[in-house]
């Protein structure tokens, strides 16, 4: 085998699997263009008045969709047409699917490129060929194939021979096979030579093609596509002959081949074209429907449908265009307005914001509403602002509360949630904890889909069975206040945690407990205990080389405890940093327990907001607003894709807890890994206490947390001045309780 050629092999693989249509989308390529028109010389579909079989006139236009397919599918994973709906052939899993055209799954068995490209309609029946790389001899590298034949579920081996020179694909007739090989000599000339074969292996033809083919294999027959003349040819059994049907128009590209019916698009329209005919008919424009246009659309086989895949939404990247009468459409969808404070790139897609996938998927498969996105990051004071659209009769519908701070989420300005959700969704689809905690004086002021928690965790032999009351008192049990924390949390953010929740009605007493020991705290906490430069700190830290507090101590046996935010107990993106309460108890070597806040009502565990939106009181489409926050509770916003875990934090929909949690204590089985600075390290924790840990913890929450509380403002002011020794600690702590009941009572 030549230099070239080795070179190329694995080039050539992968295209002889577009070659036996992988995608069919040889591109001749014309420039997108904001308004074009159908290409010339077509008519466009659904143009005129259709009749139906009662008699009634109607228009067929399309209309986006979204495909949910009921297996997990990999990031690499290539469609085509099936007889019955779509092959997906996952490359990772190495599974072949055949799916209906809703999403369900009728087949599925181990596959690997070649069975995926020799399907020939009869789902696991049929052709397939298997391949084998010599690479012993880095110059004289081969292939060894199988070709085997399976029925009802038994295969049996055809034929078997050695490629020397490329790469061989298969495809597969009804009571005959062709091979295709394909291979460059020294000189670059391509060879490209069809080999038809009987059912039994017996060579019946071989012919050398004068170009590089792709082919489609239908019910009708098998076609082939030349990759420089764009003919298309029909392969015929009978006489081995190619015969030219048709020709790909100028500017287009094929999207597949159904029965006799030629796909193309432009990437700006979808156009059917009969083979033979001579005339095309463009079916629907992509950027109408907001779909992609990098990707070609994919025939549903047994429907009028299309299939894409949207490389731009990661929440739902798998869309379908169909028919509908447009009789049945509204004249026109209401209009949504959601305001975020949110700076947004430039290159950003369609300025969404972090609410970009659900409010696509909205807009996609909605009828009657479309969210629009008011954004206020431009203005002065974007709170200031968006104050005086809702006080001005120009209210938005939704509100992004992250963006702007909780003040605006008050009684006097959120509508009350509660009753939309017992209406359409009962109270039962919710953790029950999370949920009350999230009430306000009886009222669901916003919608907090994900949420993180923040406990205090500790040595189980010390806390267990104990009753602490105050700081003061678990302060004397560690220690020492600096034992509690050690340096992971400075004084705001145990101030943020104290008097930042929506439920804080404390005596004088409890919150001179909080100062002094707040006191104790150090003012900036240390970050960086490894001695690292900034630079090299934020590396280190991306790469997960080393964690953002210092676990030294705890290695060597001192008794210390850490604030551990719960967020994510699957995580956002390693599996390994999932949840704080089994690598707290690995850290510590010794079964954890957990308590709230010493001396608050309740339990004193909150929850933050990961999302929260609200609808104004003054909102004008509050039915299509509550439309867009139900929408949201969907768990493919709850969950990342690929059973990964959750995909913001802890969700508070039941379904989507449910449907991953037991997946992630499964996956873990008690231990925990990782490095730190190079050393790698494995931890052991306690899988049953740490699941029954967690578990409190939901059920215990007490209230929320959230930054940008204009009442924690007030109180750090005199806070501060205490700290400073400019007031007293009983002065101190007498104001801040009566500034508490005032804002408590002004909130209701």
């Amino acid at each position: 085998m030549n230099k070239r050629i080795r070179l190329l092999a694995a080039v050539l693989a992968l295209c002889i699997a577009l070659t036996l249509g992988l995608c069919g989308c040889t591109p001749k390529t014309e420039s997108r263009k904001e308004n074009a028109p159908a290409r010339e010389g077509v008519s466009t579909y659904g143009a005129g008045e259709n009749v139906a079989p009662d008699g009634t006139p109607f228009e067929t236009v399309y209309v986006p969709g979204i495909i949910e397919f009921d297996r997990s599918l990999g990031a690499i994973c290539q469609f085509k047409t099936s007889p019955n709906g779509l092959y997906a052939y996952d490359d990772l899993a190495e599974t072949l699917y055949e799916f209906d055209p809703a999403g369900h799954c009728l087949k599925e068995w181990d596959a690997d490129w070649d069975d995926f490209n020799a399907l020939s309609g009869g789902a696991s029946d049929g052709w397939r060929i298997e391949m084998h790389e010599n690479k012993e001899d880095y110059y004289n590298q081969s292939i060894d194939y199988r070709v085997l034949y399976v029925q009802d579920g038994q295969e049996s081996e055809v034929m078997n021979f050695r490629d020397e020179h490329g790469t061989t694909g298969l495809v597969g007739g009804e009571d005959f096979f062709l091979l295709y090989h394909v291979w460059w000599d020294e000189s670059n000339t391509g060879h490209f030579v069809l080999e038809s074969y009987s059912r039994d292996a017996e060579l019946l033809h071989s012919q050398e093609l004068s170009e590089w083919m792709e082919i489609y294999r239908t019910d009708t027959g098998i076609y082939f596509l030349g990759r420089d003349s764009y003919d298309i040819f029909r392969y015929d059994p009978a006489s081995f002959s190619l015969n030219k049907v048709d020709s790909v128009p100028d500017g287009c590209r094929t999207c597949g081949i159904a029965g006799d019916t030629l796909y193309l698009t432009d990437n700006i329209y979808l156009y059917r074209h009969k083979l033979g005919s001579g005339e095309s008919e463009a079916l629907f424009r992509y950027d109408r429907l907001f779909l992609n246009d990098t990707a070609a659309p994919v025939p549903i086989g047994g429907t009028d449908s299309f299939f894409f895949r949207d490389y731009s939404n990661w929440s739902s990247p798998y869309r379908v265009a169909y028919p509908v009468d447009k009789n049945s459409l509204p004249a026109e969808k209401t209009i949504i307005t959601l305001a975020i404070n949110e700076v947004i790139p430039e290159q950003a897609i369609r300025g969404y914001g972090s609410y970009h996938d659900q409010i696509t998927d909205f807009n996609t498969v909605n009828r009657e509403y479309e969210i629009v996105v008011r954004n206020y990051a431009e203005s002065p004071d974007p709170f200031l602002a968006l104050s005086a659209d809702m006080a001005g009769g120009n209210s938005p519908d939704l509100i992004d509360v992250r963006g702007f701070g909780s003040a605006i989420c008050s009684t006097a300005t959120a509508e009350d949630l509660l009753p939309y959700v017992e209406r359409d969704l009962g109270t039962d689809a919710f953790l029950p904890g999370p949920l009350a905690a999230m009430e306000t004086g009886g009222k669901l002021l916003s919608l907090i889909p994900s949420f993180s928690l923040t406990a205090i965790l500790g040595p189980a032999s010390l806390l267990e069975g104990q009753r602490i009351e105050s700081f003061s008192e678990l302060a004397a049990l560690a220690g020492g206040a600096e034992h509690v924390f050690y340096h992971s949390v400075d004084r705001e953010a145990f101030m943020k945690w104290v008097f930042a929740g929506n439920h804080r009605d404390y005596s004088a007493e409890q919150v001179a407990d909080y100062l002094t020991f707040a006191a104790a705290l150090p003012e900036d906490a240390t970050q960086n205990p490894y001695g690292l430069t900034e630079q090299e700190l934020k590396e280190s830290l991306e790469h997960g080389d080393v964690f953002p507090l210092d676990y030294g101590p705890i290695c060597e046996g001192q008794q210390l405890f850490e604030l551990a935010g719960i967020a994510d107990p699957l995580g956002r993106t390693e599996l390994q940093d999932a949840a704080s309460i089994p690598e707290a108890e690995g850290w510590f070597g010794r079964r954890l327990s957990a308590i709230g806040l010493p001396g608050a009502k309740g339990s004193g565990v909150y929850l933050s907001p990961d999302q929260e939106l609200m609808m104004p009181s003054a909102a004008q489409h509050k039915e299509g607003a509550w439309a867009f926050l139900a929408f949201l509770l969907n768990d493919r916003y709850l969950v990342t894709p690929f059973s990964g875990g959750f995909r913001y934090g802890i969700p508070l929909t039941r379904s989507a807890y449910e449907r991953e949690i037991g997946q992630y204590w499964a996956w873990m089985d008690g231990k925990l890994s990782g490095s730190i600075n190079g050393a790698d390290y494995e931890l052991a924790y306690d899988a049953d206490n740490c699941k029954a840990l967690f578990l409190s913890l939901l059920d215990q929450v007490d209230g929320i947390c959230r930054d940008g509380d204009e009442i924690f403002d007030a109180v750090m002011t005199t806070a501060n001045a205490y700290f400073a020794g400019d007031k007293p600690l009983e002065q101190a702590a007498d104001d801040i309780a009566k500034r508490l009941k005032i804002y408590n009572a002004e909130r209701g």
